[in-house]
């Protein structure tokens, strides 16, 4: 959004609670209005009252006590009936004052929550379509914990600094105007010290939201820790080890360092907001010395000095403390809408939060081929001198290109529909690193990805993702039931963007019945039927009635999930290293059981499971090393040869 910082900050409120933002900024203009109505209220009926107090002596000095009384009583009320529209007037104003500050805490909370709403979700949102490269940069995730940690609060924060500001300028110039009709020169005197102070604000602001910054650093560093030290699950491993000591000693390492910037900053803005307002109290006091000279010469009634009096304290708290405030914040707003511009101008992935489009996409293909592909992880660039964070450095450009090592170095390698396929190597090889272009994280390699002779980029996203069903190593545990755990994996879209089962019918019946094949597969059936409610258990301890599995069972539930989906192109990047190697061989068998007619591609450490494929690639070095049959491979004597054989000695 290419606007002024305020305009952002009243766009978005009026956008989300138009309503609620309207009744909020007329709170702000009605109190920008109570400090001279309130004085001009006070002045009133201060010289209506010395009125009435100088007509009762006035009457008694010139007349006898008869006719002094029957006239003081005439008097009376005469000047009663005159007061009360005073006190009216002045009584109203005060139950505003009270009144407002309850109003306008409904008000804005009505507006924080909308803003919640549509702000949160959205900043979820823009996290989902970010280009993969993004979520491995340390740089885009300093910036996303500053973004998208409340930012409905930090923005109607800044919409209420911006109201609070117009009023603040409306009351001073209202209050300034009466001043000015008995003293003209004080409207320049205070321009002269208030503009200093503004900018000495609007520096402040800006060196405090850079602390920020620093800190957050820190933070996100000692939150980790916290949950480390916290985390229900590490509880064993806390006790067993007995780390806390050192975690918590490194925990309060990292919250001093980030507590230490933010109090040295703070202390700072103390200092540079003390002089001014000292300085502002001292000419305030002395315009009020002035003022008694109008008042002496009857040009001022004592009403009006005495009001103004209580006008221009409050003007003067305003000054050496409100001012300073308003700009302070608005000048820690603008870095925070730069930086809040910065992640929503993050690079996406087009069709990221896509379900799967199976009937659009791939009801099977033919071959997929790894022609001549080079790999390097991007670098990302976050240069204050450039002022973006997210974009990549290209090897043009960037005179340290050559440090980055390349992970892919010239891969070739096809897979067929229906066969299935090993990938082996030691750690770093790359195998890993082929997942992901295959999944479509990254896009920024050279030579070609095909499927049935089609750049896999010119692929729409949505097609891309019904190609492939993927496990991790480090996959998921979402803490819903069991079900929904493996329906996950059933979640897709046809071209009117309707939620169906791939394949089969879109009703509860057909995803049941793949669920519970799936959870068959990988022999969690028996598992899920010792669960107090099934199937559809909720896992995890986040619900009272949530049960905990075993670390063994969570990956057999990641692998239900895989099974669960039509795709044509089944992955498995290790994901039962937590499974022993008898248990992971027969994971491995009836997935490839359940897999037949479908393309499978296993990565394993364990040589055992690879026996199992009709092909087998050797990565090393970030190439195809050797390619062939579990015997071909055993027969040539190379590395594969060289590795199962290490491998064979565990078992013996």
């Amino acid at each position: 959004m290419k606007k002024p910082v305020f305009v952002k900050f009243v766009v978005m409120p009026f956008r989300y609670a138009p309503f609620a933002s309207a009744l909020g900024a007329f709170c702000f203009v009605l109190e920008a209005l109570i400090p001279a109505g309130k004085t001009l209220a006070t002045a009133w009926f201060i010289d209506t009252a010395i009125s009435i107090v100088s007509g009762f002596v006035g009457i008694s000095a010139a007349a006898s006590v008869a006719s002094a009384a029957s006239a003081a009583s005439t008097a009376s009320a005469v000047y009663a009936t005159s007061i009360v529209p005073s006190m009216f007037l002045l009584t109203a104003i005060l139950a505003y004052e009270w009144l407002n500050p309850n109003a306008k805490n409904l008000i804005f909370k009505r507006i924080e929550l909308n803003l919640r709403q549509h702000i949160r979700a959205g900043t979820v949102d823009k996290r989902a379509r970010l280009e993969y490269r993004h979520i491995e940069d340390s740089d885009t995730w300093d910036l996303m914990s500053r973004v998208c940690k409340e930012p409905e609060t930090k923005i109607q924060h800044a919409f209420n600094i911006i109201l609070w500001a117009f009023s603040f300028v409306i009351g001073t110039v209202s209050i300034m105007g009466i001043l000015m009709v008995y003293a003209w020169w004080v409207g320049l005197l205070l321009a002269v010290f208030c503009v200093p102070v503004f900018y000495l604000s609007i520096k402040s602001g800006k060196k405090q939201y850079d602390a920020e910054i620093e800190a957050s650093k820190f933070d996100r560093r000692h939150e980790y820790l916290f949950g480390v030290l916290n985390a229900r699950e590490n509880t064993e491993e806390r006790a067993l080890f007995g780390y806390t000591g050192n975690l918590l000693k490194a925990y309060k390492e990292f919250f001093g360092k980030a507590r230490t910037i933010r109090v040295n900053m703070q202390m700072k803005w103390m200092a540079r907001s003390k002089a001014p307002a000292v300085l502002i109290g001292v000419v305030m006091t002395g315009v009020l010395f002035a003022l008694l000279a109008p008042v002496v010469e009857g040009r001022m009634s004592p009403g009006i000095y005495i009001a103004l009096v209580g006008a221009v304290n409050t003007m003067t708290f305003g000054f050496s403390w409100q001012l300073s405030y308003i700009a302070d914040t608005l000048a820690k707003s603008n870095e925070y809408i730069k930086d809040y511009d910065k992640f929503m101008a993050l690079s996406e992935v087009e069709g990221a939060c896509s379900a799967p489009a199976y009937r659009m996409g791939f009801a099977g293909f033919d071959v997929l081929e790894f022609r001549d592909v080079h790999f390097t992880y991007p670098r990302i660039n976050a240069t204050p001198e450039s002022g973006e964070i997210g974009g990549e450095t290209n090897a043009d450009n960037d005179d340290n290109a050559n440090d980055r090592p390349a992970i892919l170095k010239g891969v070739s390698f096809t897979i067929e529909n229906g066969k299935h396929y090993a990938f082996v190597g030691a750690n770093g090889a790359g195998k890993t690193t082929i997942t992901k272009l295959i999944c479509g994280l990254y896009d920024n390699f050279e030579g070609d990805i095909l499927v049935d002779g089609v750049d896999i980029r010119m692929i729409p996203y949505a097609q891309r993702k019904a190609l492939i069903s993927c496990v991790f190593q480090d996959f998921a545990r979402y803490q819903v039931s069991l079900f929904d755990n493996i329906a996950m994996g059933c979640i897709s879209a046809d071209d009117a963007g309707t939620t169906m089962d791939a394949g089969a019918s879109a009703d509860a019946d057909a995803i049941e019945e793949r669920v519970k094949r799936a959870a068959t597969a990988v022999a969690l059936s028996d598992a899920a039927s010792a669960l107090p409610e099934g199937l559809h258990t909720k896992l995890g301890k986040i619900y009272e009635d949530g049960t905990d599995i075993s670390g063994g069972q969570w990956q057999r539930v990641a692998l239900a999930r895989a099974a669960a989906s039509p795709a044509p192109l089944r992955i498995l990047d290790e994901p039962t290293a937590a499974l022993d190697p008898i248990a992971e061989s027969a994971i491995y068998s009836q997935f490839e059981e359940l897999s037949r007619g479908i393309a499978t591609i296993f990565i394993s450490h364990r040589l055992a499971s690879a026996k199992l494929a009709d092909l087998i690639y050797v990565i090393d070095g970030g190439a195809v090393a050797e390619q062939g049959s579990h015997d071909e491979l055993m027969a040539a004597g190379g590395l594969y040869a060289e590795m199962f054989e290490s491998q064979r000695g565990w078992y013996v």
